[in-house]
Parts: C-alpha cells; sequence; structure tokens
C-alpha cells in the first residue's frame, strides 16, 4: 500500500537517484519516461478539441517586427 502522493515518490526518488546515482539512474529514468509517456496518452481537454479557429501562439498574437525598426 504506498501511502505517498506521486508528487512526493517522485521526490524521494529524485532524492535518491542524487545520492546513489549508481543505483537509482535507471529507476528514475524509466520513471520519468513512462510518467511522460502516460501524459502523452491521455486524451486531450476539451477546450482544446472543440476550440474554434487555428490555436493562436504570444509570437502569432503580436505584431511582426520590422527588420529596419519602423
Amino acid at each position: 500500500e504506498m501511502d505517498a502522493s506521486p508528487q512526493t515518490t517522485v521526490s524521494n526518488l529524485l532524492q535518491m537517484m542524487y545520492q546513489d546515482p549508481q543505483r537509482w539512474s535507471y529507476t528514475f529514468q524509466t520513471y520519468s519516461c513512462m510518467s511522460r509517456l502516460r501524459t502523452q496518452l491521455q486524451p486531450p481537454p476539451a477546450r482544446l478539441i472543440y476550440s474554434e479557429g487555428p490555436p493562436l501562439s504570444p509570437v502569432l498574437a503580436s505584431p511582426p517586427f520590422s527588420v529596419d525598426g519602423e
């Protein structure tokens, strides 16, 4: 039974990895990779699926810069 939250587990694993990298590096890397994969496999939020129009980035939303400073 795990009483710790995932955040606490990661924090402890990170601490163990720094204390004994030879022992815990592979475990930490595997956990990190699986965590990222799990995040990527989750469906996107509904607000992104049903939004209208193209997504805006801060660069595209601002006016273009002039090369000659005008």
